[in-house]
């Protein structure tokens, strides 16, 4: 989903970035898992009920209250 075509954006309120995509898949936020690297991404997620994964390609600190319910460092690690 691009945020410019849903006329909304990760961090939006209400999660409209996130709900368009729960509504055109027919899916409950309890069986998406939104995987993304900035704060935005989590916070997005977690706003609709969503799991979320932080991809941390740095080794950066999380230091916000709301925390991502999956650490990784690539995309091959959330095969595991």
């Amino acid at each position: 989903y691009i945020s410019e075509i849903c006329k909304a954006y990760k961090f939006h309120p209400s999660g409209m970035l996130f709900r368009a995509a729960l509504d055109e898949f027919k899916i409950k936020p309890d069986e998406m898992l939104h995987i993304g690297d900035g704060y935005s991404d989590i916070v997005g997620a977690k706003r609709v009920g969503a799991d979320a994964a932080w991809i941390n390609r740095r080794a950066a600190t999380w230091n916000h209250e709301v925390k991502p319910d999956y650490i990784v460092t690539s995309l091959l690690e959330l095969f595991e």
